[in-house]
């Protein structure tokens, strides 16, 4: 096992190498240093400005978005010129030159601050010649300033959006013109290379962002969307995006491998310590509203947070925010209450030998959902199709609170305690309406749906079966956890530092479902149809406890050639599981019709269901050993830096597991050893271009249920087995990622996935009755492989316009196994196969100047299905979303944001979904009192266009669902923003 590991890590660096040429194509090559010097005189007497009373300083920066490539190293020398080293990149660049003022404080300091008497800045171009390496620019002269008053002129200047300060990117918050009102998580979307997804996970220049911070800190203990919902962009001064040396880190004096990617979110002076409190309240059409109140008290080293929301809105989106923010791809499926609220706290030692931050939350949800589904099945004997209709309502309830207390009980140990806790309770309720046929109906309504349940004379000859069901689900999940980790310094010797890093962690749960569920089959083809099922499932005891441990222990190693981590790494996991699942037949007690509630213990108890019911107890086992290289520098001839890093799993399962139900008792104990490995190179050659590759190569053992030969036959249409000769699947997955920053970006990412011995469901259909039967298979040839080139720049000719795109494209080779009792028998079921092509380009045009912005965007996508199967239909579809943004902020503090899309669908099998939508939203705003109190009317889908879509295919199946969504709605909506700082 370990010998193929090597070779695949042998290829891989053999394709390395021979790939170098393309990066070369790609504009990677080595690079020289140009050293720039910079005179800047006097404009009337044309002596060097770097005198006792002045200071001179300079950056070289983008012609394109004004970024800072380099700045002039740091003179005291009276008259000597600044000068600064970059990399010889040859082309046009802007020189942005400044002047300070000296002056001495009263305790006999020197501060610099901007010049009073010569113009503080000053803008320049120069070209680099190809091949230089010295370069000394012809003087620029500097004027005095000009003393003007202008009577009612507003004399403005292009703000920069951002700029990299070493390894650190800042964007400038108030370069981005924003709709009035906007929280965090509107500007954090406008920045340049940065996304959010539905979940509220950041990703900058395609890396995710690890942690939000404020000011520096964690004030929110890892809640990103309590930061991004409730902080409002008005605060913001500017947003820094860099790699954050964790607590080990700082104790070793060296990255130590906790550094986290972070966004800090820096606040404006005035709102950097304090108080803050906004609150909003709002009433619309379709009885929708929605109130919030967030405040926050907080200091260098304190804060206090407390937060509650309710709404029934669900959704995020801001009209003009970005690229049609409520449109059908981004609203959620159904129809939600949603009630949140807590605290958080954090807390920070003056000598920072200790920190403490927590948190306590509580939310409530009750989502009413509509889905209507179509289905067609690929079979050799026929394809046939499935349509049903379902209704459901999910309430659920959640507590938790998590706490982080850190010490530092000397300069050579941190030790973290972090308890948990989390209660959580559902009660969900749904109805479903099902007919399978062999023929295709035109329309699949609830109402067609029920009269064919109730009266199916009319389509007798096509009907396969039809089924109908209710269930109610009321159960509650009880958690607790504590961990407690050490970080150890070992030794003193700062470039040969090593690390013992100790942990153990204790996790508790508890479960209780009940379960009701009136089921109903009727079979068509059959003399004596029929199944009719009231059923209670009792869930618990249920319980899980989970006792782990770790230990690692870090060494530098140190050479000519490189230098870097070594690792090694021991865990042991215990798990002990047990489970319950008794059935009991209600609908066997006489008289007893019932839904949803329980008779006596006594009456209930005699019609238990052993052929549907089980009991399981589990005892697992894991070791895992990990050496690990992290973090080689390896110091190339070419130049640049060469970064590797490698760690090779080795883990040994050992489990038993006890099945009692079904009518067997089966006991299975079994071992596995499995390795996993992954190997990673970046290869940076020069500031403006880098390439890295990854590969992956990952298994885990499989579930201990599915090697259990009982038949689940909870569900009379679907019947299936386990296998007990299941093996490990194994997955493999590899990347590459090439990318240029200046003076435009470019991204080109590859991928590339395969899966071997994929768990599939392999079954029979039986054309007769419907009804699925079969067992769990290992099946071999699931792969898919993507590419993806990004382009973003700014347009040097268009003053304010930014252009991005995103080409991507995606091929999927789908196998499953799946066929017929006319056909197949289950000894020897066929491999069917789908492949799809999925194209796709997006783009965007973005203009704004100071007070208004307007986009333009646009996505196009090509999806393509076929197959060799004789059964399968290939075809094709298309999706179009085309429209436009924009915010205007108006004379005397109005606002007007807004977004309009073009939706349109075509090629779908189902009428419903070949659909084009216009879909607008708007919203007008004013303020008052500077900006603290602000009204605010939404309109929410004014054309009465949206809808929510889902489309997936397989080897198997095409789905196509249609579910209900958010109603248009008006509101008006009220916000009050309040700020107070003491005057100490």
């Amino acid at each position: 096992m370990l010998s193929s590991h090597y070779k695949v890590f042998l290829r891989f660096v053999l394709v390395l190498a021979a790939i170098m040429p393309a990066f070369q194509a790609f504009g990677i090559s080595k690079t020289k240093d140009l050293s720039i010097e910079v005179p800047v005189r006097d404009a009337v007497f044309h002596k060097s400005l770097h005198i006792d009373r002045n200071r001179v300083a300079f950056a070289i920066c983008n012609p394109e978005d004004s970024s800072v490539i380099a700045e002039s190293i740091p003179v005291y020398l009276t008259g000597q010129d600044p000068s600064t080293i970059m990399n010889n990149t040859a082309g046009d660049y802007l020189i942005k030159v400044k002047i300070y003022d000296l002056i001495k404080m009263d305790d006999g300091r020197i501060q610099k601050i901007e010049s009073e008497i010569y113009e503080p800045e000053t803008w320049h171009r120069f070209s680099v010649p190809e091949g230089a390496t010295q370069l000394t620019l012809k003087p620029i002269y500097i004027n005095l300033k000009r003393q003007k008053t202008l009577n009612e002129v507003s004399v403005t200047a292009s703000k920069v959006m951002f700029y990299h300060k070493g390894d650190t990117l800042i964007y400038n918050a108030d370069a981005f013109v924003l709709p009035q009102g906007s929280m965090l998580d509107a500007l954090i979307g406008q920045l340049p290379g940065v996304s959010i997804n539905s979940s509220g996970v950041i990703f900058c220049n395609g890396k995710k962002i690890d942690n939000l911070l404020l000011n520096g800190k964690d004030l929110f203990n890892g809640n990103q969307r309590l930061m991004l919902e409730n902080l409002g962009a008005y605060t913001v001064k500017d947003i820094a995006v860099y790699d954050k040396l964790g607590h080990v880190s700082e104790m070793f004096d060296r990255n130590m491998g906790d550094a986290r990617h972070v966004m800090d979110v820096r606040l404006k002076k005035e709102y950097s310590y304090g108080f803050l409190l906004n609150a909003e309240g709002g009433y619309g059409t379709e009885n929708r509203y929605l109130a919030r109140l967030f405040g926050m008290w907080f200091a260098n080293n304190f804060s206090l947070t407390a937060y509650a929301t309710t709404n029934n809105l669900d959704d995020k989106g801001t009209p003009g925010k970005d690229d049609s923010a409520w449109s059908y791809n981004k609203s959620g499926a159904g129809v939600a209450t949603q009630e949140s609220g807590g605290l958080s706290y954090f807390f920070n030692g003056a000598d920072s030998k200790f920190e403490f931050k927590g948190s306590v939350d509580a939310s409530h949800s009750d989502r009413l959902s509509t889905e209507s589904t179509s289905q067609q099945n690929y079979f050799s004997t026929g394809d046939t199709y499935a349509y049903s209709n379902s209704q459901s309502n999910y309430k659920d309830f959640e507590v938790k609170t998590s706490h982080d207390l850190l010490f530092k009980p000397g300069s050579r140990v941190i030790i973290n305690l972090l308890p948990q806790f989390k209660y959580s309770h559902r009660n969900n309720h749904s109805r479903l309406l099902s007919v399978s046929m062999n023929e295709e109906l035109r329309n699949s309504s609830m109402e067609l749906l029920q009269s064919i349940y109730d009266n199916a004379t009319e389509y007798r000859n096509t009907i396969i079966n039809r089924s109908k069901s209710e269930d109610k689900t009321i159960g509650y999940n009880l958690e607790g956890a504590a961990e407690i980790q050490s970080d150890i310094k070992l030794n003193s010797d700062y470039n040969l530092p090593l690390r013992l890093s100790l942990k153990g962690k204790t996790l508790l749960s508890r479960h209780r479902l009940d379960r009701f569920s009136d089921y109903a089959v009727k079979w068509e083809q059959q003399e004596n149809p029929g199944f009719d099922q009231n059923r209670y499932t009792k869930g618990y005891p249920t319980h899980r406890e989970v006792y782990s441990g770790s230990a690692q222990l870090t060494k530098m190693i140190k050479t000519d050639l490189m230098d870097g981590d070594c690792e090694i790494k021991y865990e042991y996991d215990r798990t002990n599981e047990e489970e319950t699942s008794a059935m009991y037949l209600l609908n066997q007690i006489p008289g007893y019709n019932d839904f949803g509630t329980l008779p006596s213990v006594s009456e209930y108890e005699p019609t238990f269901f052993a052929p549907n019911s089980y009991h399981t107890i589990s005892r697992f086992n894991r070791h895992r050993v990990t050496p690990a290289l992290r973090q080689w520098l390896i110091r190339m001839p070419v130049g640049g830096m060469f970064m590797l890093s490698a760690g090779l799993p080795i883990d040994i399962y050992d489990r038993s597991f006890i099945y009692d139900g079904r009518g067997i008792n089966q006991t299975i104990d079994r071992r596995d050893y499995i390795v996993s490995g992954h190997v990673g190179v970046l290869w940076d050659p020069s500031f403006n271009h880098s390439i890295s590759m990854k590969f992956y190569s990952e298994s885990s053992p499989v579930n201990m249920t599915n090697l259990i030969t009982a038949n689940d036959i909870s569900d009379p249409l679907n019947v299936f087995t386990g296998n007990p000769n299941l093996k490990n699947p194994r997955t493999y997955r590899a990347y590459l990622q090439l990318k240029k920053r200046f003076p435009s970006q470019h991204t080109l990412d590859l991928a590339w996935k395969k899966v071997d011995k994929a768990v599939a469901l392999g079954y029979l259909y039986n054309p007769q009755t419907g009804i699925r039967s079969g067992q769990l298979n290992n099946i071999d040839g699931n792969w898919d492989a993507s590419a993806s080139y990004s382009f973003d720049k700014s347009l040097r000719s268009l003053r304010g316009v930014r252009l991005s795109t995103t080409t991507s494209g995606l091929y999927e080779h789908s196998v499953d196994m799946y066929g017929t009792i006319n056909a197949d028998i289950m000894t020897d079921i066929p491999l069917r196969t789908v492949n799809t092509v999925t194209a796709k380009e997006d783009i965007r045009i973005d203009w704004q100047n100071d007070r208004h912005r307007a986009s333009l965007f646009g996505d196009v996508r090509f999806n393509r299905y076929w197959s060799s199967d004789v059964e399968f239909t290939d075809f094709s579809s298309w999706v179009y979303n085309i429209g436009a943004s924009a915010v205007m902020n108006l004379p005397y503090d109005w606002g007007i944001s807004t977004d309009l899309a073009l939706h349109c669908r075509r090629g779908f099998a189902d009428r419903r979904l070949n659909t084009t939508d216009l879909v607008w939203n708007a919203r007008v705003s004013k303020s008052i009192l500077k900006g603290s109190l602000m009204f605010i009317v939404d309109g929410f889908d004014l054309l009465h266009r949206l809808s929510k879509v889902t489309y997936t295919i397989n080897a198997q199946a095409r789905t196509e669902t249609v579910c209900n969504v958010i109603p248009s709605y008006i509101m008006f909506h009220v916000r009050w923003n309040f700020n107070k700082q003491p005057k100490r």
